[in-house]
């Protein structure tokens, strides 16, 4: 390679660098709390009631000075479902999509559960009366939690230890009438 051509291709990476360094500026990166809030509406709109969602981490998407921005979020299939999950995120100018992001997000819902006052052994008839029922805030939906029917026994089928909610999957109904 000659001296020539080496001096040109010095002076195209300095171009180059130059042109990148000016299209950095001109698309600063977006004010965090545009995106917090776009996130925060979408979910109001297609969230179930009764949730709370906290944005943990958020992408980091670009914006055009010249130009307004606008946010799509793509809630995922099951925003009920409390717990962590990944949000996509979409910087709009102009009708189109110059920069996509996921966002970390937390769902917190309140849930209705029955939990053991004092410690339960296993195989011990329980009833309704026997549990305390508590409204908890839980960052993944209980699922298959236990409702007790009035009048109806369980036996336990493992040892629960005091506070633990407790689910259908420990149970086992005692029938009303038994042969013999």
């Amino acid at each position: 390679m000659n001296v020539r051509a080496i001096a040109g291709a010095a002076a195209l990476l300095s171009f180059l660098s130059g042109a990148l360094a000016g299209t950095a500026s001109a698309r600063p990166v977006v004010d965090v709390a545009e995106v917090r809030d776009a996130i925060r509406l979408a979910w109001e709109d297609e969230g179930p009631a009764g949730c709370e969602l906290e944005v943990r981490v958020l992408p980091n998407l670009l914006g055009d000075d010249a130009c307004p921005c606008e946010f799509a979020v793509e809630l995922p299939d099951d925003p009920g479902r409390p717990g962590p999950r990944i949000v996509p995120v979409s910087c709009i100018v102009e009708g189109r999509s110059i920069s996509r992001g996921l966002a970390s997000v937390l769902v917190k819902a309140e849930r209705e559960v029955w939990i053991a006052p004092g410690p339960f052994a296993r195989g011990a008839v329980i009833k309704r009366g026997d549990l305390t029922r508590e409204t908890r805030v839980v960052e993944r939906e209980p699922r298959g939690f236990f409702v007790p029917e009035e009048g109806a026994r369980y036996r336990l089928a493992r040892d629960i230890a005091p506070g633990a909610p407790i689910q259908s999957s420990d149970l086992r109904r005692v029938p009303d009438v038994a042969t013999g």
